[in-house]
Formats: structure tokens, C-alpha cells, sequence
């Protein structure tokens, strides 16, 4: 999957644009992006022009906390699935894991890692392009992930800390007022430190039907954009053959076009096997079945 995102995802950047008193519609023609896009759930937007539209406006209003304005404006169909699996996950732990999972649904222009101590839990933002954290990418980026996470344990939610890797702005109380925590500018990269505390408290818009149904579009929906991503298009099929009890690699090689050995050498070539892949979705449907309170053990 070439650097792209969401089309829908960008509805948020209309609003902001609106809001900061430009013309939405002139900004995006002039970065070659379609506003019809905007509601193609699976319509996907080149990285270089949302920069391009991104630079323009900063440009415009000098002014690199515009973006933060994206709380205002969010929504989770704007990001797909992951969007509604992110409200669904029973805890921010597995929120957190989806999140990093399958963000490549929304965004392949960024990817996550992350690590946790007994105290802190640190989430670092690995960016592809380098150039655009002086246009606020890196602080809208932030600024997404922080709206989420407010939205699964409320509009009070800080966290301990954020560092980013963009120029300080000439107003840096705008990000103070937003993040709500201290915030450190001009860093090697850019992280947001949580309490880690806060990680596996249960949630009360937890729903492990939508949340698994949810997870089943993104992955199909990740095979079906990188077709050779093999392990998910695997995956996929291991998810829809389960409840019929009748699965088996020959069945999994059937339901892609492909003979047994065609599989088994190609999931080797991806570094796992079709063993593997199995136990890997058995494990995570079962930890996801025990966090589910109105289930039995026995069940």
C-alpha cells in the first residue's frame, strides 16, 4: 500500500479550514484533492497532497495550532472501522493494540511502538516523511490520538507528557490548553507519555460483538489493499472458516486461489506458517472471550 490516507478522514481538515476562516474548497482543488472523496469510505488520498494542503493553510495563518482544532471536528466514521473499534475494545490496553494493528486502514504514513514500566506507558510516532513536522503534522497527529483517547475514558483525560519534533510555536499555550499536560518542542521525536495505571481499567462503552466485527473489516480490508500481505489475506479466511469447525490449510489454500504448497511456501517466505497464523487467532479470540464479562469461564 503506497503512503496514503482515508479519504473520509479529511473531512476533519475541511472543518478546521472552515473554521479558521479559509476557503476549504479552494485549498483542496489547489492540492489536487477531489472534496467528493471526502464520503468514499474507501477512498484513499496521497500523503504528498494532504501535506501540500496542509502547508498552504499554514502559510495562510501562520498559526501551527489551527490543527489542533481537530477535536472539534472528529468523528469516528472518519476513521473507518478502526474508528469504532477503538470505542468498542474492552480496556485502552486493547485499544491501544488495534490501534497499532491497524492503523495502516487510516494511515500508512505513521506508525506506532510502544513502551511501558510499571509507572509510564509511551507511545512514539514513527513518521515516513520528514519534512512536514514543520507544517504541524506532528501536533495534529498528537492531538488525534489524544481526541481518542477522550473519547474512551472521558473529556478530562491528560496525559503525563508530550514531546514533539516540530518548531515551537509562536503561541505554545494553545497546545497547553488542548493537551492538557506539559509539552516539550524541538525533539528527536515525538511521543506522548501516558499513566500506565489507566490501561487495563475496564471501559463502559466496551462491546466485544462490534469490536470483533469491526476487526474482521480491517483486515479484510488490509488484504484486499495489499494483496501481498499474504498473512492477513490468511488471517482473513482463518476468522470466516472457524465457526464451521471444518478449517484446514488445504480449505484456507482453496479459498485463495492456490494449492496447498503454494501457501505453505509462501507463508514460510513471510517468516510463519499456516500452524502459526492458526494458534495466533485461536490465542487472541480466547483472551477476547475471557474479558468479556457476560461470559463464563466454562463458556
Amino acid at each position: 500500500m503506497s503512503t496514503s490516507v482515508l479519504a473520509p478522514a479529511l473531512d476533519i481538515y475541511w472543518g478546521i479550514l472552515n473554521s479558521c476562516g479559509l476557503d476549504a474548497a479552494s485549498l483542496f482543488e489547489e492540492a489536487e484533492i477531489d472534496p467528493a472523496l471526502v464520503r468514499d469510505s474507501n477512498a484513499r488520498i496521497p500523503y504528498e497532497k494532504i501535506i501540500f494542503l496542509m502547508k498552504n493553510s499554514v502559510a495562510l495563518t501562520q498559526d501551527l495550532g489551527m490543527w489542533l482544532r481537530i477535536e472539534d471536528y472528529w468523528h469516528p466514521s472518519q476513521l473507518g472501522a478502526l474508528g469504532y473499534a477503538w470505542l468498542a475494545s474492552s480496556s485502552m490496553r486493547t485499544a491501544l493494540g488495534r490501534l497499532q494493528r491497524y492503523l495502516r486502514t487510516v494511515s500508512s504514513a505513521v506508525e506506532l511502538k510502544y513502551q511501558e514500566d510499571e509507572k509510564e506507558f509511551t507511545v512514539t510516532f514513527s513518521f515516513k516523511e520528514t519534512d512536514s513536522a514543520r507544517f504541524g503534522r506532528d501536533g495534529s497527529t498528537v492531538m488525534i490520538f489524544l481526541t481518542l483517547c477522550r473519547a474512551n475514558c472521558g473529556k478530562e483525560f491528560a496525559p503525563a507528557k508530550v514531546s514533539l519534533a516540530q518548531p515551537r510555536p509562536a503561541k505554545p499555550d494553545e497546545f497547553y490548553e488542548r493537551y492538557r499536560c506539559p509539552v516539550e518542542f524541538d525533539q528527536a521525536e515525538t511521543t506522548v507519555t501516558l499513566d500506565a495505571a489507566i490501561l487495563d481499567k475496564p471501559l463502559s462503552s466496551s462491546n466485544p460483538e462490534m469490536a470483533r466485527l469491526s476487526d474482521q473489516v480491517m483486515i479484510r480490508y488490509l488484504a484486499d489493499h495489499d494483496k501481498n500481505d499474504i498473512q492477513n489475506r490468511v488471517i482473513t479466511q482463518i476468522i470466516e472458516q472457524l465457526p464451521s469447525g471444518n478449517i484446514s490449510d488445504t480449505r484456507i489454500a482453496e479459498a485463495l486461489y492456490m494449492n496447498t504448497r503454494t501457501l505453505q511456501r509462501r507463508l514460510k517466505e513471510s517468516g510463519t506458517s499456516y500452524t502459526k497464523l492458526l494458534s495466533r487467532v485461536r490465542n487472541d479470540l480466547a483472551m477476547k472471550y475471557i474479558r468479556e464479562k457476560n461470559l463464563t469461564l466454562t463458556e
